[in-house]
This record gives C-alpha cells, structure tokens and sequence, in this order.
C-alpha cells in the first residue's frame, strides 16, 4: 500500500503536463521495439495515472493495441489471456513473468511473447535469466518510483538513466548520511525541481551523475536489488527456491517463532532441500483459484521475495 510519503510524491508530480510528459517518454521508448497493431497485454490496474494506463496510453500512440487484465487476477486467467489474445508484448511484475515461465512449460501452453515490460518491482539479474529461458523473450525495465516514470532500461543496458528533467538520485548508509557518487547504499530519488522533495526506495543500488553537453547531469543507477527493510536471509532463500522450476510460487515471512513458509509447487516435481521452519505449507498448484503471492499480498512483495 502507498505511503502518505509515496501519496504525496505522486500528487505533486503528476500534473496533467507530466503525465502528458510521462507518456511521451515512453511512446519513443516502446516505439523503438513494438509493432504496429502487437497487441500488448498490461497485467497492472489501469487507473489513471498509474503505470498500466500511462503504458497504455504509449502503446496506442504506438499503433498497438492494449489489452488489460482486468479483475479476474488468477495464474489461471494470465496465461490463458497471454495465449487467447496472442500477445508480443507483456508488461507485468517480475515475479509474475517468472511464474508465466515456469506455467507454459507445466502446461504446454506455447505463447508468443517476444518483449516483456517489466515494472512494480527491482529485477534480479536469476529473475531476468529464468524468464528468458522460458519464454526467450527480450526484457525492458520501466523504473517507476511511486508510480511516476522515472526511466526505461532495454536489454542491452545495464545502467538505469533516470529523467533528469523530473528527478534526481543520491545514495545514503545506514545512518541516513548522503554518499559520495559512485557508492553503494540506499536509493534515494529527489524532485528535480523541487530537491527537498524525497523518496527514499525500498532499494538498495549505485547512483553516478555524468556531466552532459547541456550543462547537467546524467544520473544513472546501477547494482539495483532489494534494500534493507529485507532481512538478507529472506531474500537469499526465497531467491534459492524461485530458481527451482518445479516452484510456482513462494512466500517467505518471519512470525513470532521464525520462518514462515508457504511454497506453490507443481505436482510431480521435485523440490529442493528445505530449511526447517517454524511453519511450513507446500501445497500444489491449484488453477482454478491460485493468485501470485505478490498480487495478492501487494503490501509485502517487495519485502518477502
């Protein structure tokens, strides 16, 4: 759920000129990669000024096509949407592209996917690479701190340039010190226009500003992973077991006595070794009811995988 931080960063950046802005910005983004009538299937809410309907907004100006998802959110319902209307492109969460890989091996649903826009979340170099074996498709990244479009990342990059024209970035430690260009730490994403105006990213990663022929800088981002709000054990062991392709999905949180873990697997597979937890649910995966555990815990997929 938004923060009345990330509310506030939102509301006093997205003006109907910078959502014009915004989109614009991705139309000659997208434009370099999508065809003319590729129908696109956008797996985010299209409300308004959001990521999904500002991508949206994009790919009809890109002569494409926008299909959205709509309520019906389960694993079920995304893959049979991806195969039914014959989608290029993808735009979704990480997590949740990684799950489509893994399905359409598990239920020989070939698709047709060629380009995925992936946004909502930090993608993990193992995320990238599994994704890309199942689907063999091309990954963009669409950055997108609070919900406002900060920048697009394609295949080949492994910097993050950020729009300079709406923000700026600087790392900070531990003890909420600002660090010098160049060192790991904390993300920290300004206003442009406004510098006192921050939001600090549930990220970890590198900023270096580049001087520009016109006077500025160029802010580019790199080492991007998940920040310190998740406890580095969480993170490697939800990262051992998602490699697995025989986990569609898992969950790992502390309770009061310890882990909590609660695992999707596909029946007949076989699984890795699993730490002993305080609690422990492996459950196979169910069509006609199963939603990815970051849509439908929005308020800690972020922090439990």
């Amino acid at each position: 759920m938004d923060t009345v931080q990330q509310r506030r960063f939102r509301e006093a950046l997205l003006t109907p000129e910078q959502l014009e802005s915004s989109v614009e910005y991705l139309t000659d983004r997208i434009g370099k990669f999508l065809k003319r009538r590729e129908r696109v299937l956008i797996c985010l809410p299209d409300t308004h000024g959001g990521i999904g309907w500002i991508i949206g907004q994009a790919v009809e100006r890109c002569e494409g096509i926008p299909i959205y998802l709509g309520k019906d959110l389960r694993w079920k319902n995304i893959i049979r949407t991806a195969f039914s209307s014959r989608c290029g492109t993808i735009v979704t969460e990480p997590l949740v592209l990684l799950g489509l890989s893994k399905l359409t091996r598990a239920m020989g649903v070939p698709l047709f996917i060629r380009n995925a826009i992936l946004a909502g979340y930090v993608c993990m170099p193992w995320m990238r690479d599994g994704m890309q074996r199942g689907l063999d498709c091309r990954t963009y990244g669409c950055f997108d701190p609070a919900g406002v479009v900060g920048g697009f990342i394609v295949p080949e990059e492994t910097t993050l340039w950020l729009r300079k024209d709406v923000f700026d970035a600087y790392t900070r430690d531990e003890a909420g010190n600002r660090l010098p260009d160049g060192e790991n730490g904390e993300v920290v994403v300004c206003s442009a226009a406004n510098p006192g105006m921050e939001l600090p990213m549930e990220y970890l990663g590198c900023v270096r500003h580049y001087p520009s022929e016109d006077g500025t800088a160029d802010i580019g981002l790199t080492n991007m992973t998940v920040g310190r709000n998740v406890e580095p054990e969480i993170a490697k062991l939800s990262g051992q077991l998602l490699r697995w392709s025989s986990i569609l999905d898992c969950r790992v949180t502390r309770g009061d006595y310890g882990l909590e873990l609660e695992i999707v697997t596909f029946p007949g597979e076989k699984l890795p070794k699993l730490p002993s937890c305080a609690k422990q649910v492996i459950r196979a995966w169910d069509p006609e009811t199963e939603i990815p555990f970051s849509i439908l815990f929005p308020e800690s997929a972020g922090k439990n995988h």
